[in-house]
C-alpha cells in the first residue's frame, strides 16, 4: 500500500519485513508483469517519474537459504557493526547470491550495520556488463535466516550519484515489523 502525507512523500506500508517507510519526494512504483515472479517471491521497484533507469527496489525471492548460510548471516548481523573479511563474505555467498558471482558483479563493500534498530547486510558495488551502480541491504525475512529480504538501489553512474543521498534518506525512515526503535 502507499499512501502520501501532508509533505507529499509517499508512504509505503506492509512489505514484507517493512511496516513503512517514505520514498524519496515524487517517486512512484513501477507497474510489473506479475509472470515474471514466483508465488513466494516479489520485487517492487519505485522510481522518479524523469529517470526509469534509477529503481529502487524491495525484493523477497522465495526461496531459503540453507542452515548454514542462515547460521553465519544471523551471526554475522548479530554481531558489533563491522566491514566483512574475504572469509566472511565468502561464508554468505549463498546469502549473496548473484552479487556473489565475481564474473558478473564487482563488491566494492560488504559491511553488517543497525538500520531502524535492525541488524542488516550494507552491499556497494557495480555490475560489470551494464556499469549499473549497486547499494542494497539484505536481512532475513524470518527468525531463521533462511528466507531473505532485500531493499536495493540500481541506476547508471549519472544517476546513481544524483539520487543516492534521497535514498539513503529514505531508507533510513524504515520501520521494521515487530522491531521497536
Amino acid at each position: 500500500m502507499i499512501t502520501s502525507d501532508s509533505d507529499q512523500s509517499p508512504v509505503v506500508c506492509d512489505l514484507g519485513q517493512i511496516a513503512c517507510f517514505r520514498l524519496p519526494p515524487s517517486w512512484k512504483e513501477v507497474p510489473q508483469e506479475k509472470s515474471e515472479w514466483s508465488q513466494r517471491s516479489y520485487c517492487r521497484d519505485f522510481s522518479p517519474p524523469d529517470d526509469p533507469s534509477a529503481v529502487l527496489s524491495v525484493y523477497f525471492r522465495g526461496f531459503m537459504v540453507s542452515e548454514g548460510s542462515a547460521q553465519r548471516f544471523r551471526s554475522l548481523l548479530q554481531g558489533q557493526g563491522h566491514k566483512l573479511n574475504t572469509e566472511e563474505i565468502d561464508s554468505i555467498n549463498q546469502v549473496l547470491s548473484k552479487l556473489a558471482d565475481q564474473d558478473a558483479f564487482e563488491l566494492r563493500s560488504v559491511l553488517t550495520g543497525d538500520i531502524g534498530g535492525r541488524g542488516v547486510l550494507i552491499i556497494d558495488g557495480e555490475w560489470k556488463t551494464s556499469q549499473t551502480q549497486f547499494h542494497g541491504l539484505m536481512l532475513g525475512a524470518d527468525d531463521s535466516g533462511r528466507e531473505i529480504q532485500e531493499i536495493f538501489f540500481e541506476a547508471p553512474v549519472t544517476g546513481f550519484m544524483k539520487y543516492l543521498n534521497v535514498v539513503v534518506d529514505s531508507i533510513r525512515t524504515i520501520e521494521w515489523k515487530g522491531c521497536k526503535k
